[in-house]
């Protein structure tokens, strides 16, 4: 038997039966710690770095039996998939790189998604700005557009956040999305003092609200905003040990991105990851 520990609700689970769900807590005040435990300690530290949009990440769910790791998403605005085009102008002039992203259709499902560019770090990085900012020293260490989930095995230190993106850890995009979701642009101006760095979302597609959602947690869909969608992480896909518990920091940015640095949530959760039997 583990902690399920959510901000400041602590759960006491089984993780024998075949699902297991979790849901935040509302939107913490900005001063104060959100589920994973930040924003802690002051700038340039990685660590205090302010997540705004927290609250669209409503719920989330292990299933056993299919081994999935599920977290629902609703905002005002669709779900940012990911960095579809790079525009780099420099004083020599102007390039342009367009990376494959799934697009939206009537579907609204995404199988083995296109999440745009996966850099982590340069021009052509898929990349908020978080850090890149005086008060973060311009750091070249922004959080990824895509919807991406950090994993730390916490099995023998249940203090452990050694994959944290705030430690530096890597991110992995979903297996499947279901919803909504669109993609973004990112510019880059070096032709200025400091280089300037912009993150533009594509325009909404139509409000599916919770439409095209296949799965529904156990506690419900909580607010309707309009743009819903559902994250599904294949445990197989994850390498992890059955028998393990994890620590799972999901990170999703929303469609508007007009808040500075970017409008980034982020919710973590701990799961003991069941044994299955051949």
């Amino acid at each position: 038997m583990r902690r399920l520990i959510i901000g400041t609700s602590t759960l006491v689970a089984t993780l024998a039966i075949s699902t297991m769900f979790a849901a935040p807590p509302p939107p913490p005040p900005q001063s104060a710690q959100d589920s994973c435990g930040y924003p802690s300690g002051k700038a340039p530290a990685l660590s205090s770095v302010t997540f705004s949009e927290s609250d669209s990440l409503q719920a989330f769910e292990y299933n056993n039996t299919l081994r999935q790791i599920r977290a629902w998403y609703m905002d005002e605005h669709a779900l940012t998939l990911g960095v579809r085009r790079v525009v780099a102008k420099t004083k020599t002039g102007t390039t342009t790189t367009d990376y494959p992203i799934t697009p939206y259709d009537s579907s609204m499902t995404a199988v083995n998604p296109l999440v745009g560019t996966t850099l982590l770090a340069g021009s052509l990085a898929g990349t908020d700005l978080a850090t890149w900012n005086k008060e973060y020293g311009f750091q070249d260490h922004g959080r990824p557009l895509f919807p991406a989930l950090f994993v730390t095995d916490v099995t023998l230190d249940p203090t452990a956040v050694s994959g944290d993106w705030q430690m530096g850890g890597v991110p992995v995009p979903p297996t499947t999305v279901y919803g909504t979701w669109k993609g973004a642009v990112r510019t880059v101006d070096s032709t200025k003092a400091t280089t300037a760095i912009t993150v533009t979302p594509d325009a909404d597609p139509a409000k599916n609200y919770w439409n095209g959602i296949p799965d529904i947690p156990a506690a419900g869909f909580g607010t309707n905003e309009g743009y819903g969608s559902e994250l599904v992480w294949d445990v197989n896909s994850l390498n992890l040990a059955g028998g393990h518990t994890y620590r799972f920091q999901f990170m999703v940015h929303d469609g508007d991105q007009n808040k500075s640095g970017g409008d980034a949530g982020e919710a973590c959760v701990v799961l003991r990851i069941g044994i299955i039997k051949e």
